[in-house]
């Protein structure tokens, strides 16, 4: 069975007050095949495709991720396009309300672990199967209360995000660090200079966190068997992950999106090796569960939330070229270009795609 390669990166932070709006990227570290007459090289800044119909455009920006401190871009043309738009729509987000409140530190209850949950989950397994599992915790120098309440896939899950971290840190491979503004913060403000409206594409509500974690729990003991045993052998770093410098950033600031799209889509090991994670983000550390395919396959709710994405992304672009005039949006370059993407799904329903300046003129 193909299974799409899934992941989630969800940031949850504990909210003392009013609802607030936070990014919800969603990062399926998915191989991805592009539509090849859509990558074009522009000039004068960032790439903007146009999607229009008879009386309305909007323009989409292809968002790269991460801004490094000393990358700058050129927001002249977007600025541009800004200005007597109907509105700027962002990416996907998450709102809290003021039942975060209560629901959250449930949240963090059901994935923090007690010793004597940890003793149960890890003494209940067949005594081969309990040995591999310790020695591969205690091989990356972990405690049994890090696992604690955990079922054994989510166990595993955890485990197998935990050596990954180990084996190539998050700082080695470029993804802390001084940051720069994010494109979406950047126009969010160039926008509200300009009194545009500014809307998400969705919002999702502490529901879509419920429903993660109770997938998480899905996989058993035939996800920490196939864990283990990619435990057994060297680790080999996703390409998606492997520094470059910000190369490809600095790349897209010229109107070059194909380094991005390249590093998305790199040949990864198809015999082993993970295929997406799902990270949750409490204050300043993050909590990496590491998927393969074993364990992704029961995963069904987080596929559907990744799918899901996209699908409101095309939706909300979709409403803003029903009325007059003309929106900017911004969307992730890999889910902007890729085959049955963001652009592809809106060409297939009758819309002209103008492709970006690609002369220097």
């Amino acid at each position: 069975m193909n299974l799409r390669k899934i992941g989630l990166l969800a940031a949850i932070a504990l909210i003392a007050g009013p609802a607030v709006a936070q990014d919800l990227p969603f990062e399926d570290n998915e191989p991805v095949t592009v539509v090849d007459a859509l990558v074009v090289r522009a000039y004068g800044g960032p790439a903007l495709w146009r999607v229009s119909d008879a009386d309305t455009t909007v323009f989409i920006l292809a968002s790269p991720g991460p801004i490094p401190r000393d990358v700058t871009w050129n927001n002249a043309l977007v600025d541009g396009r800004l200005a007597g738009a109907n509105r700027l729509i962002l990416p996907p987000g998450v709102v809290f309300g003021p039942g975060a409140l209560v629901s959250i530190p449930m949240m963090l209850i059901k994935i923090a672990g007690t010793q004597r949950e940890g003793e149960r989950m890890e003494r209940r397994l067949d005594p081969p199967l309990r040995a591999r599992f310790v020695a591969a915790r205690e091989g990356i120098g972990e405690a049994e209360e890090r696992y604690g309440g955990h079922p054994p896939g989510m166990a595993a899950m955890l485990l197998y995000g935990d050596a990954y971290e180990k084996a190539f840190p998050r700082a080695q491979r470029g993804q802390q660090g001084a940051r720069g503004q994010s494109v979406e913060d950047t126009l969010r403000d160039l926008a509200r200079a300009k009194r545009v409206p500014v809307d998400r594409a969705a919002t999702y509500g502490i529901g879509l966190f419920n429903d993660v974690l109770d997938d998480l729990k899905v996989p058993g003991v035939e996800c920490m068997v196939s864990v283990l045993d990619e435990l057994n052998q060297p680790l080999v770093q996703d390409p998606v992950q492997a520094p470059d410098g910000g190369a490809a950033v600095r790349a897209w600031a010229e109107g070059d999106v194909r380094p991005l799209l390249e590093r998305a889509s790199a040949p990864r090991p198809q015999d082993r090796g993970g295929v997406g994670s799902i990270g949750l983000q409490f204050g300043d550390r993050a909590t990496i569960f590491r998927t393969n395919r074993v364990c992704a396959e029961k995963m069904t709710a987080t596929r559907r939330i990744t799918e899901g994405f996209m699908t409101d992304q095309v939706k909300a672009i979709t409403e803003a070229l029903n009325e007059p005039g003309h929106s900017v949006a911004v969307v992730r370059a890999v889910d902007l270009l890729r085959k049955d993407g963001v652009l592809d799904q809106l060409k297939q329903k009758g819309f002209t795609i103008t492709l970006p300046n690609v002369t220097q003129d």
